[in-house]
Order: structure tokens, then C-alpha cells, then sequence
């Protein structure tokens, strides 16, 4: 089981470790194995391969809050300036 903003894991990297956090509420079903020998699929294929974990929603509703791609991606470039 795992909360909406809650910690599911760890990515780490040569310069720092970073929380993977939750989207949302509900319970993990799947995680992609591949990951740990090759971590950097992630970055190679974030909306393919490099997916992390599969989680059963247990409140559908939560996913009103969250961005799209391209909302995200707006996000990220006001961030950067």
C-alpha cells in the first residue's frame, strides 16, 4: 500500500540520491525489475520501458491534481528560468 506523496523508492546517481515519490494513493501491483541492472532506461525511455511501478488506484479522483505531458513539461521550463 502506499499514500498519494509518500516515498516508494530511491533513485540514485553519481551526484545525489533522489525520492521517487507516489502519484497516488493505493497499492503497488508491478515493478519493472529491469531497472536495477539498467537504471538508466529511465532517462532512455521514460514513457516506454523506463516505467517504475504499476499501482492499483485506490481513488481515481487523485488523478484530477496531477499534470499532463504537456502540462508537465511547461512546469519544467518555468522552473529552469
Amino acid at each position: 500500500e502506499t499514500e498519494a506523496n509518500s516515498e516508494i523508492g530511491e533513485i540514485e546517481s553519481t551526484k545525489a540520491a533522489s525520492s521517487i515519490i507516489s502519484p497516488v494513493s493505493g497499492r503497488i501491483i508491478q515493478t519493472n525489475d529491469d531497472l536495477s541492472e539498467a537504471p538508466e532506461i529511465i532517462n532512455d525511455d521514460p514513457y516506454g520501458k523506463g516505467w517504475i511501478a504499476v499501482i492499483e488506484i485506490d481513488d481515481a479522483s487523485e488523478l484530477d491534481d496531477l499534470m499532463d505531458a504537456s502540462e508537465y513539461a511547461k512546469y519544467v521550463e518555468e522552473e529552469a528560468k
